[in-house]
């Protein structure tokens, strides 16, 4: 795989806001959906079908987490952690909530990394520098080019 670049400078731990699940769609795949609606979760979650819903498009990740009607993620909980993480680890976690906040820009030379600034500990510059997380981004990257690649099929 390409050299990883990841800016000096840039630092991230979660210091759980919430914000981020409650303002951003969370997009998932054919088996996330899965996982998540066959989940041994407790209500109020609703009925399985009620967690997902599905989108039209091309790419892997096909279907939408139905967020509250307040527009935050059904899997928040009041003290701002998620739920799916609680109960069945990080590893369970959609892609896209183990991705946040980071970005990744594929070129030819490699890939760049950044991160999105709807974060507060991103804005604020809280947490390790990113090249402590080198290895946990790597992994990322790696499901990320799977992903993608299993979109383009």
């Amino acid at each position: 795989m390409a050299e990883l670049f990841i800016p000096p400078g840039l630092r991230y731990e979660c210091v759980q806001c919430g914000q981020c699940c409650r303002a951003l769609d969370v997009w998932l795949t054919d088996p996330e959906a899965r996982r998540l609606t066959e989940a041994d979760l407790p209500e109020p979650l609703g009925p399985p079908g009620a967690l997902v819903e599905r989108r039209r498009g091309r790419g892997p990740q096909r279907w939408r987490i139905r967020p509250r009607p307040d527009g935050s993620c059904p899997f928040l909980t009041p003290d701002n952690l998620c739920l799916v993480h609680q109960r069945l680890g990080y590893g369970a976690k959609p892609f896209a909530g183990r991705l946040f906040p980071f970005t990744f820009v594929l070129t030819p030379v490699g890939t760049f990394v950044g991160a999105r600034f709807e974060c507060r500990a991103v804005v604020r510059g809280q947490g390790r520098p990113l090249e402590d997380l080198r290895p946990q981004l790597q992994e990322l990257l790696e499901e990320y080019v799977r992903m993608a690649e299993a979109g383009d099929e």
